[in-house]
């Protein structure tokens, strides 16, 4: 920054002008090198907050914030997760924009999207069944957090590929209203309709039939495959994010945006 107004200074500006300058400049190119620079510290402080709550020091003693809720409700710890599938889909339309802007063609782009899918979820797979041993392999857990990542990556990146803002949003309320009226209505077998218990929810019931003895409890799996369709939408409320700080506008207005965003749905 001490270099920059002697780059942008002409015959006859004040530093007033100069910081103009640098205001229009700042808002016009929110990324440096392609990157967001809030996406990188909220990133930061994120992987932070993941290794505290992962070695929050005796788990027989442990703060209770720092460890997840045991079934209702939630903690600080529970939003970790959420943060991560929320940067996922922030850091989609930056990264398709420079790709586009580079010439790349849409085949490449989704050859890439596919590519990196089944590569973070085949990660997924081996951290989870590492060391292999047969007792092990019989009962591998196939859903996990990387595996779930993968998914919400791969359907929020068509997604944005195929669609504009506005279908992005209703797409996202349309998961989340869906989701909750299935959880609510349907009920699953042996269980009254709107069990949200661990073991009578209609997501632990279609966990445990379509994937018996390879979850993450007997009765349950907190990353399953019906629970990922709220992921999903969670990865396309940061698509629309990443699509906010984008724009051309002040980082007053952004930051605006983003907080009545927040608290509306916060509000919902």
């Amino acid at each position: 920054l001490t270099k920059t107004p002697h780059s942008l200074r002409t015959s006859g500006e004040t530093d007033e002008h100069i910081q103009t300058k640098l205001s229009e400049t700042s808002a016009a190119a929110p990324a440096q090198g392609g990157r967001l620079l809030s996406l990188d510290v909220f990133r930061g402080l994120t992987i932070a907050a993941m290794v505290l709550v992962n070695n929050a020091g005796s788990w027989n003693a442990v703060y209770p914030p720092l460890a997840h809720a045991a079934w209702n409700g939630w903690t600080p710890t529970d939003l970790i997760f959420p943060f991560f599938v929320f940067i996922v889909g922030v850091a989609i339309p930056p990264a398709f924009e420079k790709r586009k802007a580079a010439g790349g063609s849409q085949r490449d782009l989704y050859l890439k999207i596919f590519r990196r899918t089944a590569l973070i979820f085949a990660l997924g797979l081996v951290l989870t069944g590492f060391p292999f041993t047969m007792e092990k392999i019989a009962h591998w857990r196939i859903p996990g957090v990387l595996q779930r990542i993968a998914l919400c990556y791969l359907f929020a990146s068509l997604i944005f590929l195929k669609s504009k803002v506005r279908t992005q949003a209703l797409m996202a309320a349309a998961l989340l209203v869906a989701y909750w009226l299935a959880m609510k209505l349907i009920p699953a077998p042996g269980f009254a309709p709107g069990d949200l218990s661990k073991q009578g929810s209609l997501a632990s019931w279609l966990d445990r039939t379509l994937l018996p003895g390879h979850i993450y409890k007997p009765e349950y799996d907190p990353e399953g495959l019906f629970s990922t369709i709220p992921a999903i939408a969670t990865a396309l409320f940061g698509v629309l994010a990443g699509q906010w700080l984008m724009q051309k506008r002040q980082a007053l207005d952004k930051i605006a945006g983003l907080f009545v965003a927040g608290a509306l749905c916060v509000i919902v």
